[in-house]
């Protein structure tokens, strides 16, 4: 009988490990930005170490059943769902622990509190920098005032080591200067608002600063760098419209801690008066009804205080008079002029965003710059069920997409040359060959320098290096900037060129490469072979390589 068991135990157990796997795959098939390697890689190893410090709700804190909360574990689970990595997630009580630990991420750190040389992925959220007081002070007058920090952290432009006193939470620091312990201090909206609502802070005041914005990232701490390229890729192509719910969600699980003096301060002449007639009738309605009340404050609290304090800008449409009216501080951050073109383009990318998309927009700002911004807007209807007026918000996100865009980039680019990488360029090319129109000529060029051996052995691989950049800015140099030129691999790269007018204008191209190229590189010519693949009829990708590589023989053959 106990054998029985123990080989359904056994059974089970190789059951759930299959079903595992079979998950596993099933989600990083799921994942196109992934490469096989980062697919393999995924696959053969286990749960990623993660952590933090305890105490900057709602980013990362341990709840009240002892469990890791916040936005930084619900981006693991995203980023989990997106490519099949697994996370192990915890908290420490010190900032100590986490680099005495042998975790390979730090979730939720700014900047400001990583040690030089710690590479951080792109951030998944971003806040405005708040100033927090005690009500006492003045707030323009804090020159020698006790400042109120977070160890781990680098100080504020103008704030004295000797004035500091450090916490090891930011739920310490503001606690502290609610008490007269501190002065004042600097946080993000998000953890101040959550603290101020879960703990009922009587003397703190909270004052939008125009500081730069606070951003959080995942900090690689001894992190493998294929683990590093995935992260970072989930993060670019996370749908936005998630994480913005996500983040509101997190921000507004608010487990308040209510004392008997803040039930006086709201309710006590009503507990008076109900404590000597029916306190025994009705003590129970009484409770959840203020739990009720209080919990429909705290949402309502936390939303307007977070749309005051975040770096967003708010804007509403009147569908029936087609006007649309925007912040004074998005006015002030368009500048002079630009106000009336913004306001149209706005307008028409309303008129054509279904109910609740979230989309993004490119705006002139003040002294020429542009923007980019995440737009997130919703319909507020009429009894007839007639949208009457969109509401919303839009997110600066012009750092976030320049990072975006030069990941991309990275991602399709060679390193040394600057051109397209094999797997882009059999992208590019596919796809071209698919959609062209009956009748247009096309053409594929393959080459390869002549001798590139002897380069490398007789004058060493930094010239060698330079010969392929020569080329390479002679590709640029010679074909159109609808041409797609890439690095095959080695010496070998490839051009193909699109709607090409004649036979004669490619040979032309192919006998001008030739000369540029041949143009010395401190005192060595290059001569280059060039395979020619014309392409007029339905072809794949395989067969116009293959016969280009052919004419690539033949002329290397003749030559």
């Amino acid at each position: 009988m106990a054998r029985s068991s123990s080989f359904n135990n056994l059974v089970a157990r190789l059951a759930l490990a299959v079903a595992t796997v079979l998950l596993t795959a099933e989600l990083i098939q799921a994942a196109p930005f992934l490469t096989e390697e980062e697919r393999s890689y995924i696959a053969g190893r286990g749960p990623v170490q993660a952590i933090n410090v305890d105490g900057a709700a709602p980013i990362q804190y341990i709840d009240s059943h002892g469990q890791p909360q916040g936005i930084s574990k619900q981006i693991l689970q995203v980023i989990s769902e997106m490519t099949g990595l697994t996370f192990a997630y915890s908290l420490t009580q010190t900032p100590d622990a986490v680099w005495e630990s042998e975790a390979e991420l730090i979730v939720g750190i700014p900047p400001s509190y990583a040690p030089p040389g710690l590479q951080l992925s792109p951030p998944f959220l971003t806040s405005e920098t708040i100033l927090f007081v005690n009500s006492a002070m003045d707030p323009t007058d804090l020159a020698d005032k006790r400042y109120a920090a977070v160890e781990g952290g680098s100080l504020p432009e103008g704030v004295l080591p000797e004035n500091t006193i450090y916490f090891q939470t930011r739920e310490e620091s503001i606690t502290a200067v609610d008490q007269g312990r501190a002065d004042y201090g600097y946080g993000n909206a998000y953890s101040l608002a959550y603290y101020q609502l879960q703990n009922g802070y009587r003397n703190v005041v909270a004052i939008p600063q125009g500081k730069e914005a606070r951003e959080y990232c995942i900090g690689y701490y001894n992190a493998d760098p294929l683990l590093i390229s995935i992260i970072d890729k989930a993060l670019i192509h996370a749908d936005p419209r998630r994480i913005e719910t996500m983040i509101l969600d997190m921000a507004t699980q608010i487990e308040r801690r209510i004392t008997p003096a803040m039930i006086v301060d709201s309710y006590g002449t009503q507990i008076g008066l109900v404590i000597g007639a029916v306190t025994c009738v009705l003590g129970s309605s009484t409770a959840v009804t203020l739990r009720l009340n209080k919990r429909l404050k705290e949402r309502n609290l936390i939303h307007d205080m977070l749309s005051h304090i975040s770096n967003e800008y708010l804007y509403e449409y009147d569908v029936k008079k087609e006007r649309l009216v925007l912040s004074d501080k998005f006015l002030a951050l368009l500048g002079d002029g630009n106000g009336a073109e913004v306001t149209w383009m706005l307008k028409e990318r309303l008129a054509e965003a279904g109910e609740g998309e979230i989309f993004e927009v490119t705006l002139p700002l003040a002294g020429g710059e542009m923007g980019v911004f995440q737009v997130v807007h919703a319909e507020i209807g009429s009894s007839r069920a007639k949208t009457n007026s969109v509401v919303g918000k839009l997110v600066d996100i012009t750092r976030v997409a320049a990072e975006r865009e030069e990941l991309i980039a990275k991602a399709e680019t060679d390193g040394l040359t600057g051109l397209y990488n094999p797997i882009t360029m059999k992208k590019l090319i596919t796809h071209r060959l698919k959609t062209r129109e009956a009748g247009s000529l096309d053409a594929l060029l393959l080459l390869d320098c002549d001798d590139f051996k002897g380069v490398n052995d007789n004058y060493g691989h930094l010239m060698g290096d330079r010969v392929l950049q020569h080329v390479a800015a002679s590709l640029t140099q010679v074909f159109r900037s609808t041409d797609f030129i890439g690095r095959m691999g080695g010496d070998e790269f490839a051009v193909y060129m699109q709607d090409v007018p004649s036979t004669e204008f490619v040979a032309k191209k192919c006998v001008q490469l030739k000369k540029t190229v041949e143009q010395p590189v401190e005192g060595i010519v290059i001569t280059v072979g060039v395979g020619v693949a014309l392409v007029e009829g339905e072809e794949d990708y395989d067969e116009v390589f293959s016969r280009a590589d052919r004419g690539l023989y033949r002329d290397k053959k003749e030559w």
